[in-house]
Parts: C-alpha cells; structure tokens; sequence
C-alpha cells in the first residue's frame, strides 16, 4: 500500500486525479489512477491545512509526475546557471551578465610604426609606413 498527502484536483482524463503536494507551487503534482485508490480521508489541519487530502493507493499503483514550465521559466534557470558558472570561472568578480545584448568591440589603432599591421595597398593607417606589404620591384622590360 502507497500513502500520498495532498491537495487533489482534475486531471486530464475523468479516469484520473492529480495530487497536489502543496497550494503554493501547483506546477508540480502526481496523476493517479481512480481505480488505484483504495481509501481517502480529510488531512488533519495541522498537516495540511485548507482542505488537503490523505489517500491510500494499491501497492502496484503507477503514479505519474507532472511538472510544468513556462519558457521564461527555462530562460531564467539557464541565465542563473551561466551567471554561477561565470562566478566560478571569475571568481567574485563576475563580469555583468549581458544576456540579449549585441557586444562590439574596436581593436584600438597601433601607436608606432613598430605596431602597423594594415593589410590594405595603399597604407591608410595612422603609423604613416605600412609595413605589412613588402614594396613591389618592377623590372625593367629586356631588350630585344
């Protein structure tokens, strides 16, 4: 024999009843069979208060849980969970989250003529000598 205490609701199907195990989440709960229950009682209050049920269930009774979420739900469980592994990687110092934020960055410009790295012909940088480009020889035509 099974023993589940709750708050009972309909279910899906009149076959059914769903147990909620408590008033303040009713996203959770257990689907039973009808036929699987044996006896039920009204809860003590002090157990559980407005209205909460005990049932006894067949000892082969198949009980099915049920959880429900919304897609902001899922959101904000995958969002805290990056945040944590952000603060493991970092330490206290996490940098913000920057969740559906578009992040560009600039490469800053080379200061010296050391640093030139344009790749572009010809040189538009502020290093004034590319150095990227090895200069181009042109070779005088031969005589014929």
């Amino acid at each position: 024999m099974k023993v589940f205490c709750g708050y009972t609701g309909s279910a899906s199907s009149d076959d059914h009843i769903r147990l909620y195990a408590s008033l303040y989440n009713l996203s959770q709960c257990v689907e039973i069979r009808r036929a699987d229950v044996l006896h039920v009682e009204e809860a003590p209050a002090q157990l559980l208060p407005f209205g909460g049920s005990v049932l006894w269930l067949k000892s082969d009774a198949t009980v099915v849980r049920r959880r429900q979420e919304s897609v902001a739900d899922i959101y904000d469980a995958a969002a805290r969970r990056r945040q944590e592994s952000m603060a493991d990687i970092y330490g206290a110092a996490a940098p913000p989250s920057s969740d559906g934020q578009l992040r560009i960055t600039r490469r800053q410009r080379a200061e010296s003529a050391d640093d030139c790295h344009s790749p572009c012909q010809p040189c538009h940088s502020p290093c004034g000598i590319c150095t990227s480009h090895p200069p181009q020889v042109l070779s005088a035509p031969s005589p014929e």
